[in-house]
């Protein structure tokens, strides 16, 4: 769970997502979004909005962006969903909810906005509304997407990314090209990927789960600063592996996947710690500041 003044609470597992969003400072609202493990979540239909402990006023729209190339901004209080493998160019779901205080016409108020090759969501004044973005990409796309007090999540894209996320979660499933993907304040996860992947979360752990018997592509870089490192490893991984920790950051590694590893320093001093394994040349670099790191062998 990420807590912050603007984000009381985020859950990201693999049957369930959901959010609880504060509004503002000097705000008293209560936002609550659940997906569930009943619907894919690439659907309106598969989210519920609660607000001020009220189920909201929800509808949606949907508008087709020719090209290949496209960038999309979050509501300030909402999320972006991503799913690859749409034949003709991209698709873009707007899900919107407000609360019965605020009336149906509130819904008709909240908006994409296109400027070029960039799409962003329009909302009346008043903290009591939240919109979802659900962005279904074309093979080979290059897309850049941001949110601010909700989650980005990613699955089954192919092309080039660049993801940002404040004071919410980024998750990454069977991904593969030029991914980045910077969280400040959330967590930030990777399962299955390929290509050149670059990872960096700022207060907030992260977590990489490698598949397969070696990394395809060119390299895989993740760092975490103020947050914990997990690394699960398939047996018989043999792509070169890298594991460096600054800080007060204790690192564990099971022989089975590190070797004999030898310890040269004092988990309470600030030394840096190293462990390398697998291939000569490590193509899968990871680091953390202040966090401790955990290897472990994925089931």
């Amino acid at each position: 769970m990420v807590a912050s003044s603007r984000l009381r609470g985020l859950v990201l597992t693999v049957c369930c997502l959901a959010v609880s969003l504060s509004a503002f400072a000097g705000r008293h609202h209560d936002v609550d979004i659940s997906t569930f493990s009943g619907g894919t979540g690439q659907s309106c239909d598969d989210w519920q909005v609660r607000i001020n402990g009220e189920k909201a006023l929800v509808s949606s729209e949907t508008v087709d962006v020719a090209g290949s190339s496209l960038a999309v901004e979050a509501a300030k209080s909402g999320g972006v969903t991503v799913r690859g493998g749409n034949s003709r160019g991209f698709s873009v779901t707007l899900c919107r909810a407000a609360s019965s205080a605020m009336g149906s016409s509130a819904l008709s108020q909240i908006t994409l906005r296109r400027s070029g090759d960039k799409l962003s969501v329009d909302g009346p004044s008043g903290e009591e509304w939240v919109a979802h973005l659900i962005v279904r990409a074309p093979a080979g796309a290059s897309l850049r997407a941001s949110a601010t007090n909700g989650p980005v999540d990613v699955a089954d894209f192919e092309g080039t990314l660049d993801l940002d996320a404040n004071n919410g979660p980024i998750s990454l499933e069977r991904v593969a090209g030029t991914i980045t993907a910077t969280t400040t304040n959330g967590p930030l996860s990777l399962d299955g990927a390929s290509g050149n992947v670059t990872l960096k979360a700022t207060n907030g752990p992260v977590t990489v789960k490698l598949s397969g018997g070696a990394w395809m592509g060119q390299s895989l870089e993740a760092s975490s600063v103020n947050g914990p490192l997990t690394l699960a490893v398939p047996r018989g991984f043999s792509s070169g592996v890298e594991i460096r920790a600054a800080g007060h950051a204790p690192l564990g590694c099971p022989a089975a996947l590190c070797g004999a590893m030898v310890k040269s320093w004092d988990d309470d001093d600030d030394e840096q710690k190293i462990v390398r394994f697998g291939g000569a040349t490590p193509v899968v670099r990871l680091s953390t500041e202040n966090g401790p790191v955990s290897v472990k062998e994925r089931d």
